[in-house]
């Protein structure tokens, strides 16, 4: 079974290029992404993915 990956960036080319580098993977892949705080907390909340990956810098709501 395949860990679900949450990714969770304000930048697109950042998200675009940890989703390349998961996808290379064979026991990772990403099930949503979020693109600012808010987002980020609801999908966590959710339980939609195992991990998330977090900017801490992200608009809306700070990961720490």
């Amino acid at each position: 079974m395949k860990a679900r990956i949450i990714l969770a960036d304000d930048h697109e080319v950042v998200r675009q290029g940890l989703r390349d580098v998961i996808a290379a993977t064979t026991d990772m892949m990403v099930c949503a992404e979020a693109a600012d705080g808010m987002a980020a907390e609801r999908l966590a909340r959710a339980g939609v993915g195992d991990m998330l990956l977090l900017d801490i810098g992200l608009p809306g709501l700070r990961g720490m």
